[in-house]
């Protein structure tokens, strides 16, 4: 929306009186409020739900540290394993997605420099070097 010249916050994003921005904004925080702190929203589940909602934030310019009162820069974060973002004996589950939200938000944190370095270094080391593909791809 944004690359290609509209405002995802007005016009026919906005169909309900509030846009698709808004919704993104307020779901996660609406869906926690009668939970346990520290609880995340029944929305988001996985580290790929968490590496969408950070490229969407930062595609939209917004601060993914703070965003609706939820930090999904840190919940993202919280599922690297110290190599990578995935589980490692699942190979058809290699979280490129992580590298790109954690590059796109553009945090300047030596230890984000470091996670995608190493996410990348695991992702590149599994590669069959036969065809350049991966898992018999």
């Amino acid at each position: 929306m944004i690359a290609a010249g509209e405002n995802p916050s007005t016009g026919r994003w906005t169909p309900y009186n509030y846009s698709i921005i808004d919704y993104l904004r307020n779901k996660p925080m609406n869906e926690v409020i009668y939970a346990p702190p520290g609880s995340n929203p029944p929305c988001l589940s996985s580290v790929e739900d968490f590496a969408r909602m950070v490229i969407v934030i930062s595609a939209t310019g917004d601060d993914p540290t703070n965003y609706g009162d939820v930090n999904y820069l840190v919940m993202l974060k919280s599922y690297y394993d110290g190599e990578q973002f995935s589980v490692p004996e699942d190979l058809f589950d290699l979280k490129d997605d992580a590298i790109l939200a954690l590059v796109s938000c553009g945090d300047k944190d030596q230890t984000t420099d470091n996670m995608i370095i190493n996410a990348t270094d695991y992702i590149k080391s599994k590669q069959n070097c036969d065809d350049g593909g991966w898992m018999g791809s």
